[in-house]
């Protein structure tokens, strides 16, 4: 299972802590039962990391970390970033990650 993925060598354990939340949020969330019912396929979802310099490889839900996803579709699954506070400004940031071919997960 996706929750018991060793951490890869070149990831901060403070970052794969971080990681694994996410992860964890994914699935108590129903998003991953959510997005499979869209036709996402397990690998695109739960692909364990192997190294960072592999991050188009593994699935989206390692992805997530302290963000938080706001919708799934059979396209896309977009998370919102925690928002930062900067000089009085309040920033937060929204991602749209795209399903790729199955040839990214052969």
């Amino acid at each position: 299972m996706a929750l018991e993925a060793e951490r890869p060598p070149d990831w901060w354990p403070r970052r794969w802590d971080e990681t694994l939340r996410g992860l964890r949020a994914f699935l108590e969330g129903g998003w991953g039962d959510r997005a499979l019912a869209l036709g996402w396929r397990p690998e695109e979802l739960y692909r364990p990391p192997r190294s960072l310099r592999g991050v188009n490889r593994f699935g989206l839900a390692f992805l997530i970390g302290d963000g938080r996803v706001m919708a799934v579709t059979k396209e896309s699954i977009t998370v919102e970033q925690p928002e930062l506070q900067l000089k009085g400004q309040q920033y937060g940031q929204r991602y749209k990650f795209w399903r790729r071919g199955r040839e990214y997960f052969s």
